[in-house]
């Protein structure tokens, strides 16, 4: 580039692009989320073909995938509590499906301190519920969602939330998670959806 005078200004801005470690060295928070489906799709608990079967000793698929990816996620996890929510199950006869319950059945705090615990009640919860459906993803990002705005609101910026949502891979609210997935990509949260 050649200029009449011969000389040029340029002003340059560098900015340094953080990793996610850089992050955790500054003192974010990392907190992990756990949903679990519990549609009839998985199929009955008591068929050993069932992803929920929890006739044997052995870890059944939703287990495992808490077991081995949970830990993973959790071990950043900066208290150690997990908020866990069921979602496609009918609870305490009711005839309606509730898509976001926490699966210690205490609404009020549905976290469960270590994944261990996690798989505790979770089994426990397998003989309190009654697998039923439809498979809606979007009632559990919106309470992540609203969890998230909360803490902002409160002036805590120093967190980043994980959403960990174990499925069978049919999602029956395709419109409204893509809304509740836009909405939480606003906010510091990651999504992650693994298929069982």
């Amino acid at each position: 580039i050649s200029f009449p005078n011969g000389t040029a200004n340029i002003k340059l801005t560098l900015e340094k692009e953080y990793s996610f470690l850089d992050y955790l060295r500054g003192g974010v928070q990392i907190n992990l989320t756990i949903g679990i489906d519990y549609t009839a799709s998985n199929g009955k608990i008591t068929s050993p073909t069932s992803l929920h079967y929890i006739g044997t000793n052995q870890l059944n698929s939703y287990e495992i995938a808490i077991k081995s990816c949970g830990n993973i996620v959790a071990y950043y996890d900066y208290d150690q509590l997990f908020p866990v929510y069921g979602y496609g199950a009918r609870l305490n006869d009711s005839p309606q499906a509730n898509h976001c319950f926490a699966i210690n059945m205490n609404d009020n705090n549905p976290e469960i301190n270590t994944i261990d615990n996690v798989l505790y009640y979770y089994r426990q919860s397998l003989s309190q519920v009654i697998l039923s459906g439809p498979t809606y993803f979007a009632p559990i990002i919106n309470q992540v969602n609203i969890k998230t705005r909360e803490n902002i609101q409160n002036g805590r910026n120093d967190f980043y939330n994980i959403l960990m949502i174990l499925t069978d891979g049919i999602i029956n609210d395709m419109e409204r998670t893509v809304d509740a997935v836009v909405e939480a990509s606003y906010l510091p949260i990651s999504i992650i959806i693994i298929g069982i």
